[in-house]
């Protein structure tokens, strides 16, 4: 073997001090992968350093350096052809570079209708050249195949991401590349711990192998929030915080979005406001676009909307599902792409949450069920979407229809490990559940009632006693006159304890509130 191939990146800082262009642009097509992995840096640094002219005969390397600097950092702008002097490109690997590095700056803006946009012209090119060009492009493709699938995963094209992460892999195990193999590996582990696909998740977890990473290390993080979110699923919550607290910030990248919703998770009634703060201060960091918009969007907006019903601030959750909503259909459309919702998701059982949660139990249900079937695939939606349509049916008086919600959610937690999944409604509501269904001595509902933290377990003890009085008889349809005369006080006095009440319970009518009582278990 030689000197060359044993120690690419010190022959590319020889000839880059040489100033020998020939030799560092041969050099960089031969090496590209292994300098990604061993020197980004001085790989980046090749190309900053090549000569206008080089760059005019080979606009390939004016692509790729903007694609570098996507890949190392997840920052800067990208070259516009049409702006410059230089020609545009025609070989297949030159016209693949370009679309996707220009896909990569897209999706770093939070352009992700642009973005893909960028992808699908990519994908057409390599469909269409011919066997010879593809194979001249081979050396490439493990990594492009990776950026397509990132920006399928942020757009919300779950099942393409798949493909083309799995792609990137197969590439990747082939081309004996290790950087893309393991970063393939991560993203996958995190797509499928988010759907609630255990063997999957825990399989390719294995194979990126997180701890081995190294310098490399934020290509782990989906795999550091599968594990995060495979602990949640095993009612190991405390375990959970640990394995997001010891992620590096500075290593977050795109992923930041993904570990705050994995946060939300977890995150007790009572520390809830502090991590509707962080959410802001993150989000405010980041250009709109970036939390608007596509997957990130999403999971934000339902992390947002959960911790706020978890505090029992209706008000704030409706108004935060409106902007959601809005904001991700506007930023998901162009030229005729409509990505937003690609699938029902998580929105969508947000939004049911919200109507529930505002008395509108019959609209809940019908969200729900539209929900349910479309999320077979995904079974921790699926099984989460059950426990709130249960919770609706027991709303509505309609115990069977509660109760067999909530032995199919049920049979999916226990078939898919989703113990977790269970405790996504109200303490009060799963007793209830539980007994509808006749599963008191079921041993996995004796585990998540024992062990886990119910979203509602913070919020009743804000109210007085006089106000939770006065709620429990407002919630039995009373007038303010006869609660006034059932508790041997004052109208006035009942209208302070009200408004006092609303302002805790973050809501601002009489029909909200009887629905936060019996949400909350008040009543």
């Amino acid at each position: 073997m030689s000197d060359v191939t044993r120690e690419p990146q010190r022959a590319l800082n020889s000839a880059v001090d040489d100033e020998d262009w020939d030799r560092v642009t041969a050099l960089i097509a031969e090496h590209w992968s292994a300098l990604i992995l061993t020197d980004a840096p001085a790989l980046l640094r090749a190309l900053e350093r090549l000569p206008a002219s080089t760059l005019a005969a080979q606009p390939r390397y004016l692509a790729a350096r903007t694609y570098l600097r996507h890949l190392s950092e997840g920052t800067g702008s990208v070259h516009r052809y049409r702006h410059s002097t230089f020609e545009r490109p025609t070989a297949l690997l030159d016209v693949l570079v370009e679309h996707t590095s220009r896909a990569a700056a897209e999706r770093s803006a939070g352009h992700v209708a642009a973005a893909v946009a960028r992808v699908e012209r990519g994908r057409d090119a390599l469909h269409a050249a011919s066997t010879e060009a593809v194979e001249a492009a081979q050396s490439a493709l493990p990594h492009l195949h990776a950026q397509w699938a990132r920006v399928r995963e942020f757009a919300g094209q779950i099942e393409q991401a798949v493909t083309e992460y799995q792609d990137a892999y197969d590439l990747a195990v082939l081309m004996e590349d290790a950087l893309i193999r393991a970063s393939a590996s991560a993203s996958l582990a995190g797509i499928h711990a988010l759907a609630g696909h255990r063997s999957a998740a825990d399989h390719w977890s294995r194979i990126a192998a997180p701890d081995a990473l190294g310098a490399a290390a934020k290509y782990a993080v989906p795999a550091r929030v599968a594990q995060a979110l495979r602990e949640h699923d095993r009612m190991q919550d405390d375990a959970a915080r640990r394995t997001l607290a010891a992620i590096d910030p500075a290593t977050l990248g795109e992923y930041w979005a993904h570990v705050l919703h994995a946060k939300a998770r977890i995150t007790p009634a009572e520390d809830a406001g502090a991590l509707l703060i962080e959410i802001d201060v993150a989000a405010a960091a980041h250009p709109d676009p970036l939390s608007e918009a596509g997957l990130a969007g999403e999971l934000l907006a339902s992390a947002r909307i959960d911790l706020l019903l978890r505090r029992g601030d209706l008000t704030r959750a409706t108004a935060e599902l409106e902007r959601a909503e809005d904001a991700l259909a506007r930023g998901s459309r162009l030229d005729g792409f409509e990505l937003w919702p690609a699938e029902p998701g998580h929105l969508t059982l947000a939004r049911a949450r919200v109507e529930s949660a505002s008395g509108q139990h019959r609209r809940a249900l019908a969200t729900l069920t539209a929900l349910v079937e479309e999320a077979g695939s995904r079974p921790r939606l699926l099984t989460e979407a059950l426990m709130a349509a249960a919770v609706a049916c027991l709303r509505l008086e309609e115990p069977e229809n509660a109760a067999g919600a909530m032995r199919h959610a049920l049979r999916l937690a226990r078939e898919y490990g989703l113990a977790g999944s269970m405790a996504t409604v109200g303490h009060s509501d799963f007793v209830q559940l539980t007994a509808a269904a006749a599963l008191q001595d079921d041993d996995l509902v004796t585990l998540v009632h024992e062990r886990a933290q119910f979203p509602d377990a913070a919020s009743a003890p804000q109210l007085t006693a006089r106000e939770r009085a006065v709620l429990r008889e407002l919630a039995t349809g009373a007038t303010t006159a006869q609660i006034a005369e059932r508790l041997f006080v004052s109208p006035n006095t009942v209208k302070t304890q009200l408004s006092s009440a609303y302002r805790k319970l973050g809501v601002s009518s009489r029909k909200e509130a009887e629905a936060a009582v019996r949400r909350l278990g008040l009543g």
